[in-house]
């Protein structure tokens, strides 16, 4: 439903800024924003799907990205988490974390020592 909603927001910016009425604006132009939203929307849903990749080894650093996202940087391999996630996991701890293919963690294992 968000892609859907990101289509009319891309439309109307687009009739905004060209200054035209949107029934002026071109088929064209809706066609190649409609293309380029879904295309995001497939890669959204083609990045959950197997092969998951697994990385172990010690958490090294934490870090937040300039675009807000958190991050975990295990065995050289930076890894997106959500906010609890990066606030429960401690420096030093050995992890197994399972991600997608643009490194979101799907799940994270701890080994106890």
């Amino acid at each position: 439903m968000r892609a859907v909603g990101a289509i009319i927001v891309s439309i109307m910016k687009m009739s905004v800024n060209s200054g035209t009425a949107l029934g002026v604006m071109g088929a064209w132009e809706v066609v190649k924003i409609v293309s380029r939203q879904s295309g995001a929307w497939a890669w959204s849903l083609l990045d959950l799907l197997p092969p998951y990749y697994v990385t172990e080894g010690a958490l090294v650093r934490k870090e937040i990205a300039e675009d807000g996202a958190l991050r975990l940087v295990v065995n050289g391999a930076r890894i997106e988490v959500d906010a609890d996630t990066f606030q429960k996991l401690a420096l030093g701890e050995r992890l197994r974390v399972r991600c997608t293919r643009k490194a979101r963690a799907i799940n994270i294992d701890r080994y106890v020592s």
